[in-house]
């Protein structure tokens, strides 16, 4: 058995308001982790918008942080694919409140008409809490907000009856001070399928400003919506989760695409680095460091990789990150990079701010000019490749080329060869701009 410690960070306090229902949502969701017996690595938790989201620094769990609304969607799409793709079964465990529930109150019922293996912990305290106590989907009516003072007139949504009418199997509705909530929680994680559970709490940061809510008074409100009952209110283990009907339709299709893996024999060195990819959108930043990370990977490498790019698009900036170390990464984020690889202006100046006196910087010598005085690094190497390189799109190999004449641990054939098996790099471009280091 692990112990608590094993789900949350060592001696970890809780942000919320005293009395908050979420610390005692938090508590419950980690002693479920708990008696599941499962590596914290094994699950996955997908958080919302609002104090919800909160939790993604709190739990040692793989943390995915969403947008508004969208954490269903995005756990739904986790849960296939690790499913359908890679046959493995971690549980995923949505963490969503008023605005991320009623935001995104379609992906909840598109997820449970598809049956996808989640289990939905819904904070459930009348009111959108982080952004000032407002009216939300879920507001009782006679309800007091920050913006119905005189009681809310539009009675709430039933979210529990409308998921059942979308086909969830398992709904159970709880309040946050129930002893056994984490029991409840962890059947819901077990349950193999779709699973919401509608936790009754407290906002005393807002709700409490305005009503009366005692525990007396919240079982009052729950039996004036016609929401008294508690406890697990549907459990239906006769339904068949998505990602099972999916490989039952498609076992004998020949044609199903397996997903690619990339295989390594070779033995990676102890190298760690945080790399930095910026440029301009459309000249190819994220294509060559797509190729760079899979030969990292030949090269016994783990890689993270993150792009980012306006919802333009095709133009503004374009970035990538890169990790690249000899273990398994766990955390993502490039909180200082060792490199930084700067092929135009516009991707300057979305990293300048990163460059500091830590950072090796390797930059297009026209860009490096143009803002010299606001740059300080540790080490530069410029490139005149903006003024040389006839097609842009090819810019961002020139630098990764340098890197390579750095750090000579890394497979620069493997590199090489990757290029050359893309079939969109010429041989002489190869030859004439990337000279072997």
């Amino acid at each position: 058995m692990f112990e608590l410690s094993t789900y949350l960070n060592e001696n970890q306090t809780f942000p919320y308001c005293n009395g908050c229902g979420h610390t005692m949502i938090n508590k419950a969701v980690a002693k479920a982790m708990q008696k599941s017996n499962l590596k914290a690595t094994a699950i996955n938790l997908i958080s919302d918008i609002g104090c919800v989201g909160l939790v993604d620094k709190m739990f040692l769990t793989n943390t995915i942080h969403t947008t508004h609304g969208r954490s269903t969607a995005v756990a739904t799409g986790i849960n296939l694919a690790d499913e359908i793709l890679y046959k493995s079964k971690s549980p995923n465990i949505i963490m969503i409140g008023d605005g991320g529930a009623t935001i995104g109150l379609l992906h909840l019922v598109e997820a449970a008409k598809m049956n996808a293996n989640l289990t939905v912990i819904l904070h459930n305290n009348f009111v959108y809490g982080m952004t000032g106590g407002q009216n939300s989907g879920l507001t009782p009516e006679n309800f007091k907000t920050a913006t119905t003072l005189q009681g809310n007139l539009v009675p709430n949504i039933h979210i529990a009856k409308l998921l059942e009418a979308a086909h969830a199997g398992f709904i159970a509705r709880k309040l946050a001070t129930e002893q056994d909530l984490d029991d409840t929680i962890l059947e819901a994680i077990n349950y193999d399928g779709f699973a919401l559970i509608e936790i009754v709490e407290l906002c005393t940061g807002y709700a409490t400003k305005w009503n009366d809510l005692s525990k007396k008074e919240i079982e009052k409100i729950l039996e004036n919506t016609d929401q008294e009952q508690r406890g697990i209110l549907l459990n239906d283990k006769t339904k068949t989760s998505f990602s099972k009907k999916y490989q039952q339709a498609f076992k004998e299709n020949t044609d199903y695409k397996k997903p690619a893996v990339i295989n390594s024999d070779l033995q990676a060195s102890d190298l760690k680095l945080n790399l930095i990819l910026a440029g301009t959108a459309g000249e190819g930043i994220q294509f060559s460091s797509s190729l760079f990370a899979t030969s990292l990977v030949k090269n016994g490498f783990h890689i993270s990789q993150k792009n980012d790019n306006p919802v333009t698009i095709g133009t503004g900036y374009s970035i990538t990150e890169l990790k690249l170390a000899k273990d398994p990464i766990l955390y993502s984020q490039i909180d200082q990079a060792d490199y930084i690889l700067v092929s135009s202006q516009d991707g300057f100046n979305r990293v300048k701010d990163l460059i500091n006196e830590q950072s090796q910087l390797i930059i297009d010598s026209e860009i490096y000019t143009n803002n010299e005085k606001s740059i300080k690094a540790k080490n530069i190497y410029q490139l005149e490749t903006r003024a040389t390189i006839k097609d842009k799109r090819l810019i961002m190999f020139a630098l990764i080329n340098q890197l390579y004449k750095l750090e000579t641990k890394l497979n620069y054939q493997l590199f090489i060869e990757e290029l050359k098996n893309s079939k969109k790099i010429t041989d002489a471009f190869i030859e004439g701009v990337l000279p072997n280091p």
